[in-house]
């Protein structure tokens, strides 16, 4: 659909993972006849399509406030798609790191609201702001901590250097502008040993947990791993630098 001049789309797998999400809350076999657990994945849904909402305003905002508007956004799971653009890698690591932060600067205001500036320091000392409050598993303890935890998942998987993720347009910008005479294949050659070395890494922490007996968030971790991984061979690496070049 279209917002004045700017379109947006939304991916097939906002859709069908829309579809569980109901069939799953409409099921009194998995929810049982307890309403507040189905309140609580609806509150959590509605901070998950806020983060959304966030994302898309900071990356259109900053990037017109940079005089590189963008006239399209496609939104999946994790928020904007960030798909190879026709601009400078400043620009693409400007946009990308302002988007990140916006979010982020966000949650930590939802997670003030429940306490305050001192409880939202004291959480980060005591660790607690890492524990995930109870969300769509049993009654919601928390909703604004809640949502501040939703953000900053959000923030982390946009990290992740996955196809059309923000984390991967700010790793090819840094890239471009740390080493800008070295060529499109070198550059491309850097990258993909970075996402290499990265899914390694995740895979590794995959296994600590599973030697630590963490399920399914081994496996989740996993995934991701090998995501990074698989990521690193497609054709959207070309495009991305081949997009810098034609600023």
């Amino acid at each position: 659909f279209r917002f004045r001049r700017l379109r947006i789309g939304l991916s097939y797998s906002v859709f069908l993972v829309a579809a569980i999400v109901i069939g799953l809350t409409l099921n009194d076999n998995f929810f049982g006849v307890d309403n507040g657990r189905r309140v609580a994945t609806a509150v959590a849904v509605g901070f998950w399509i806020s983060g959304w909402l966030v994302q898309v305003i900071a990356y259109v905002a900053i990037s017109r406030l940079i005089r590189t508007p963008i006239r399209s956004v496609s939104i999946g799971l994790f928020g904007v798609k960030a798909f190879p653009r026709k601009w400078s890698a400043s620009a693409a690591l400007t946009v990308s790191l302002g988007t990140i932060v916006g979010l982020l600067t966000v949650g930590s205001l939802l997670a003030m609201v429940e306490g305050g500036i001192p409880a939202w320091i004291g959480s980060i000392k005591s660790a607690s702001i890492w524990t995930a409050p109870s969300v769509g598993l049993t009654e919601l303890d928390s909703p604004w901590l809640a949502g501040a935890w939703l953000y900053v998942v959000q923030g982390i998987l946009q990290l992740l250097p996955i196809d059309r993720s923000i984390g991967r347009q700010i790793l090819a910008a840094l890239i471009a502008l740390i080493a800008p005479d070295v060529g499109m294949d070198s550059h491309i050659r850097i990258l993909r040993a970075l996402l290499t070395g990265i899914a390694l890494l995740v895979v590794a922490l995959s296994v600590r947990l599973y030697l630590l007996h963490s399920f399914p968030s081994w496996l989740v971790v996993l995934i991701f791993g090998i995501a990074v991984w698989v990521s690193g061979k497609s054709r959207e690496l070309v495009q991305i630098f081949l997009g810098f070049q034609q600023f």
